[in-house]
């Protein structure tokens, strides 16, 4: 069964971030690593749900959910996407030259 994780971007910073629920409590690391990983779209569609409250306070802002793969037990994106938005680097450079 595939495994999901969600994602977002954090509102204020702009910063990609992934939800960790632990006991109830949301929270958005900015590593994948301390995200929630779920079995199947289902379990990601409630995580999503969950996440509403942090959207409607509009801390978090384009949340989404996308596969992972676990590789040493932790999980990895499997797009190119969500490899860059992962590694929260520009993909281009930037400033002057």
């Amino acid at each position: 069964m595939p495994q999901f994780v969600v994602t977002g971007n954090l509102t204020r910073e702009g910063l990609v971030a992934y939800l960790r629920v632990d006991n109830g409590k949301r929270s958005w690391p900015l590593e994948i690593e301390k995200a929630t990983v779920v079995d199947g779209e289902d379990a990601a569609e409630v995580l999503i749900k969950a996440a509403q409250p942090d959207v409607d306070a509009t801390l978090v802002v384009g949340v989404y959910h996308f596969e992972v793969e676990m590789r040493e037990g932790r999980p990895a994106p499997t797009t190119a996407r969500e490899k860059i938005r992962a590694a929260h680097k520009p993909t281009i450079p930037f400033g002057r030259s």
